[in-house]
């Protein structure tokens, strides 16, 4: 990180008036990116991602002096405040950004320095209810998600329009609560880094559906901590870059309890120029047992100059596990091209079939008839 960054973002943290509930966190902000990035661990999550551009790309727009909200739309059963006004669950909120692993995730902050204002949302206790996220006039600010026990959340989260942002959203999921979350970012164009965090109690279900086209520079960080025994959770999704699009997509799953089960399944294509990264890992803690968790990330190349980076990771200190992981990048099979042509189908049209196939497999969720739309608008 050069010196020039630092400072560029040292200098927005001074002009931003910061949220009351972390004021304390504005001052350090640069210094901990900085300290950050001088370990290794760090530097290999960013391997193939400048940072420096990130930065750059995302602090380019002056900083919000109001902050508006991402809530689109709530059912009953759903309480939206303020930060600047959720006086009696300021510790709350601050705890949830001050309990963030600085060292994977130094810019856990960074929303907030960029955005005025934040908003908590309660969902109460065994209602059935429905949140609306849109990004698209709220890129940066910060959103902190509490599900109370018994409850059942479906989540839809979109970004319409070419705003990037710094996107913080932590999930909060009681006791044997249920959560679905879809997710989409199929707008082109633009700088996002956009920050999930799941924490999940016994016996509670998350089900993330998550599709996505590049950008100027995009990258997604997800990371689910199994926290209760009988917790599970499962992560699907796609994505399909062309032109000099850029996606990265960092997804890591921590079972530290007993009893608990995770999927991941994601599927990606590339076309021209493009660049797509993925990095999912398992961490499995020392102590606990009886733990599922398989992972598959599959690539398909559709040009001679696209770029993809993939690496599966398993971090595993315990016997008492069923694991598997694994990572393919290829081409698509010229014998599935050929079963199709002989049949009369054109060689475009076979492509555009197989590859519609290819991502079929890992669309669902709340807004898949929006995801194959888009997919389906590119032309052979």
């Amino acid at each position: 990180m050069t010196r020039a960054t630092i400072q560029g973002v040292s200098e927005i943290g001074d002009q931003l008036g910061n949220p009351a509930v972390i004021p304390d966190r504005r001052l350090s902000f640069a210094q901990d990116v900085a300290d950050s990035l001088s370990r290794p661990t760090t530097r290999e999550v960013w391997k193939y991602t400048s940072l420096n551009k990130l930065l750059a790309g995302l602090t380019r727009a002056p900083v919000a002096t109001t902050a508006a909200s991402p809530v689109a739309a709530s059912s009953s059963g759903v309480v939206v405040t303020r930060f600047r006004a959720a006086h009696e669950h300021a510790g709350y909120i601050r705890e949830r950004f001050a309990s963030v692993d600085p060292e994977r995730y130094p810019l856990a902050d960074l929303g907030a320095h960029l955005s005025s204002d934040g908003v908590l949302i309660d969902v109460m206790a065994s209602v059935d209810a429905t949140v609306r996220l849109d990004w698209s006039s709220a890129p940066s600010t910060p959103v902190v998600i509490r599900v109370a026990p018994d409850a059942r959340l479906n989540l839809i989260e979109i970004s319409a329009s070419e705003t990037g942002g710094a996107r913080f959203c932590d999930l909060a999921i009681g006791r044997n609560a249920q959560v679905n979350h879809s997710r989409t970012d199929l707008v082109e164009g633009g700088t996002c880094w956009h920050f999930h965090r799941i924490t999940q109690q016994r016996d509670s279900s998350y089900t993330m559906y998550t599709h996505t086209r590049g950008g100027d520079l995009r990258r997604h960080e997800c990371q689910v901590l199994l926290e209760g025994s009988g917790a599970h959770c499962s992560l699907t999704g796609g994505w399909w870059l062309r032109g000099r699009e850029r996606l990265d997509q960092q997804m890591t799953i921590e079972h530290r309890a007993s009893h608990t089960q995770s999927l991941q399944k994601f599927h990606a294509i590339g076309d021209d120029r493009s660049k797509s990264t993925f990095n999912g890992r398992i961490h499995i803690h020392a102590g606990i047992a009886d733990v599922d968790a398989h992972l598959v990330n599959r690539n398909l190349v559709h040009s001679e100059q696209a770029e993809m980076n993939t690496k599966p990771e398993l971090e595993i200190y315990s016997d008492d596990v069923r694991c598997s992981h694994g990572a393919t990048v290829g081409q698509i099979s010229q014998d599935s091209i050929f079963y199709l042509t002989s049949r009369g189908i054109s060689r475009s049209a076979a492509l555009a079939l197989l590859r519609s196939a290819f991502l079929r497999e890992v669309v669902d969720g709340e807004q898949s008839d929006l995801v194959l739309a888009s997919f389906g608008q590119t032309q052979p």
